[in-house]
């Protein structure tokens, strides 16, 4: 009950029994009762009102309640007046009576259900919202109303129970149901909530194969699960039932593709394919099929040149096939990259950009993205100044757009690359306002990395070296990378440079697939600059590590416990804290 309610009560009480109130004994035993009752000593309180009702019967109060028809939740502050003074009895009766009092009024039954369930009457609130669907004859159903207070009941089937109705009752109630249910499922540690999900909706499509939307809820399910081969089985199915465009099975590829499940990405692209050259979704499909094996590939360093090749020829059959377009513009970009980074290919890769931006009537925008990576592969072969260029040339004509912003970031990691430190502090100053959140992130870290080392060192030597390594870095040299980093050779362990050095290092040896050993430099970090800048960094790529690719879930769960304490208010402790109560084993009831 809330505070106003008991308020409200209590001062119709005071005033009732003031007015008829004869001696100070009967005003002491009205206040001595009312402060029992505010203090929620409950059983003294039913005493006393109780004999002060013996002593001086009263209707004031009830005659209040009839002026006030519209506001039932009065009578539920009555009927648990009477609860307190233990007339069960009454205070069943006149529960009754404010449900069977409801009318075609929203906000009344809302008010009434509310009540109850703030007094943790649950059944009551359930039956009042039943009842409004009676006087409304089903037009304030109350499904999402009515599965929360199951909720707080804790009757789960029930409450899903209500949730699978609303969403047969009609197809808007989907997306609301889905957003709770995805807060019931967020932490379903051993999987009890979604396989009693899933049999109960297993059962509503076998008695209503007629419903899409239980398919549609089994569909997301398998999603939120990252089950694509059960999405890929239910889409299908209804593709092939209703004969429709394909429009499923693609839209689940481009979700399957961004967890890296790339085989259920390429099937899913295929069937579409399969569907024929004349399907909406035909020439989408095939550029996405291409760009799932262009993804797949570069994600492991150690993909035979076979599938190289192979990967090579998909991208040329492809480009060939559909031409160049809007459409397969990004499929052009990603195999001049393709070609550059990967197949060191640097003339066929800049003859393919020069073609994009030689297009008398291509975008604007297509050309500068075309010109972006055209100076990232120049600057990869080593041209620096054609690169700086390219870069300007676009930062100029996009001044205020987040493409002008790219360029701009940069040509100021340029400068940083050449060792013109100071300049390159001067653009990433501007950048820290952008208005493309990752690119003001990445120019304030490159910032701070540039300002922690000139403060700390005039000479920036160290600074100088380190900044070659990243370019080599960049260019793929992993070897030549390692080879500078391990040059620099700091006075003091407290050089700025240090961590970071340590940091580059276990990205190159995650990059190689030595996880052993990138753990160990991480590890370095974690001992000897914890406090710093990449401590966070440091220890939460450990944990995930030590979890995703050494598969030791004791040592993960032991550093995800770790980072919660000692970093508390770093970016990463929301996941870091989800991550801790998987592996712990966590169960939500």
């Amino acid at each position: 009950m809330t505070k106003i309610f008991y308020s409200f009560v209590l001062f119709l009480l005071f005033l009732s029994f003031s007015v008829l109130a004869q001696n100070n004994s009967l005003q002491n035993q009205e206040l001595l009762a009312s402060q029992y009752y505010q203090n929620k000593e409950y059983d003294k309180a039913a005493i006393l009102y109780e004999e002060l009702f013996n002593k001086n019967p009263n209707p004031y109060y009830k005659k209040i309640i009839k002026k006030n028809t519209d506001d039932l939740s009065l009578l539920t502050d009555l009927g648990h007046i009477y609860e307190l003074q233990g007339d069960k009895k009454k205070s069943e009766k006149v529960y009754e009576e404010a449900i069977k009092s409801v009318t075609f009024n929203e906000n009344q039954i809302l008010g009434l259900a509310n009540s109850f369930v703030q007094k943790e009457m649950f059944d009551y609130a359930i039956k009042t919202y039943l009842e409004g669907r009676k006087v409304s004859n089903n037009y304030l159903p109350f499904f999402i109303e009515i599965a929360e207070v199951y909720q707080k009941k804790q009757d789960v089937l029930a409450m899903l129970d209500a949730y699978l109705q609303s969403v047969a009752y009609s197809e808007q109630y989907l997306e609301p149901v889905q957003s709770r249910l995805q807060d019931f499922i967020a932490e379903d540690i051993n999987g009890k909530r979604v396989e009693v999900l899933k049999q109960m909706l297993i059962r509503a499509i076998q008695k209503n194969s007629d419903l899409v939307v239980y398919n549609e809820l089994m569909i997301w399910l398998a999603i939120q699960i990252k089950d694509f081969d059960a999405a890929f089985v239910q889409c299908k199915a209804l593709d092939k039932k209703y004969k429709e465009d394909g429009k499923r099975l693609f839209d689940l590829a481009k979700i399957a593709l961004e967890n890296n499940a790339y085989d259920k990405a390429s099937e899913c692209y295929k069937y579409v394919i399969s569907k024929g050259e004349d399907g909406f979704f035909y020439i989408n499909s095939k550029v996405a099929l291409v760009n799932t094996e262009y993804k797949r590939i570069t994600s492991d360093v150690s993909i035979s040149e076979e599938k190289r090749y192979s990967l090579k020829n998909e991208f040329k059959n492809t480009i060939s096939e559909l031409g160049i377009s809007s459409t397969t513009f990004q499929l052009v970009l990603e195999y001049s990259h393709f070609l550059a980074f990967y197949m060191h290919n640097i003339p066929e890769s800049i003859e393919n950009l020069n073609s994009i931006i030689d297009l008398p009537n291509a975008p604007p925008k297509n050309k500068a993205y075309a010109k972006i990576e055209l100076a990232d592969i120049l600057l990869l072969y080593g041209d620096i100044w054609e690169a700086t260029l390219l870069y300007s040339q676009v930062d100029k004509a996009f001044k205020n757009d987040p493409i002008g912003h790219e360029a701009k970031f940069k040509n100021a990691k340029l400068s940083y690359y050449r060792g013109d430190f100071f300049w390159a502090l001067a653009q990433l100053d501007v950048l820290k306002a952008a208005t493309s959140k990752l690119i003001a992130n990445d120019a304030l870290e490159l910032s701070l990395l540039i300002s922690d080392n000139i403060e700390w060192d005039s000479s920036l030597l160290e600074l100088a070296t380190y900044a070659r390594a990243d370019l080599l870095f960049f260019q793929n040299k992993y070897d030549s990378a390692l080879f500078t980093l391990d040059s620099i050779k700091t006075i003091t362990l407290n050089h700025p440079i240090n961590d970071e050095v340590l940091y580059k290092k276990a990205q190159i040896y995650d990059i190689l697939g030595d996880f052993e050993k990138a753990v160990s430099y991480l590890e370095q970090i974690s001992i000897a600059y914890s406090e710093g800048i990449l401590g966070d960094d440091a220890m939460f790529l450990m944990a995930q590590m030590y979890e995703n690719k050494l598969h030791n879930n004791e040592k993960a769960k032991e550093l995800y416990k770790d980072f919660l304490i000692k970093y508390p208010g770093s970016i990463y402790t929301t996941e870091a804290r989800k991550r801790f109560r998987t592996l712990r084993g966590d169960s939500i009831n």
